[in-house]
């Protein structure tokens, strides 16, 4: 799949210069077992000159797992930005 549409090192560098691109936070426990490939790819998109894909890689104690994400998620939803009045929230 390298060099093609699936190949997400492909991807970032062939669009990086695009005027619209994705927001992209990253997080990752320092016992996942897919630490070492999330350093690799937070070292690729902190390459791009600008930070062009707004990127955020956090690292944090834990392992690859629900309690991890969950503590987590709200980083992310912090990340989102999503002031939305709680009156404007749906039941």
């Amino acid at each position: 799949m390298t060099g093609t549409y699936e190949d997400t090192y492909y991807m970032t560098q062939r669009n990086k210069n695009l005027p619209v691109l994705p927001r992209i936070f990253h997080t990752c426990g320092k016992d996942d077992f897919l630490i070492d490939l999330a350093r690799e790819t937070r070292d690729l998109f902190m390459s791009f000159e600008g930070n062009p894909y707004h990127y955020v890689y956090e690292e944090h104690e834990g392992v690859h797992g629900w309690e991890y994400w969950d503590e987590h998620i709200i980083d992310f939803l912090e990340f989102l930005h999503l002031d939305v009045p709680e009156r404007d929230i749906a039941n």
